[in-house]
């Protein structure tokens, strides 16, 4: 008798590049950079100034989120645990 098992291979991104400063990041190199990176990804909506139901996405290293957010986000300090 020959039992088999079905072995999944599954796809994972092992090299990411940001959108705005064209930096490349692999996941061998430096794994904490490569998990700080941000995938934005929406649909426009109606009305949209990037137009009704467009599929917007990029990817955007922490360096370049923080110079694009830095005089509007918010961050929270009182963490519930």
């Amino acid at each position: 008798m020959v039992k088999t098992k079905e072995q999944i291979i599954k796809e994972y991104p092992v090299e990411k590049t940001c959108d705005k400063c064209g930096k490349t990041f692999t996941l061998d190199d430096d794994i904490l950079e490569f998990q700080e990176f941000h995938h934005i990804r929406f649909t426009g909506g109606y009305g949209s100034v990037f137009g009704d139901g467009s599929e917007v996405e990029c990817d955007i290293c922490q360096y370049c989120l923080l110079e694009m957010i830095k005089d509007i986000f918010r961050m929270k300090e009182d963490f519930p645990f």
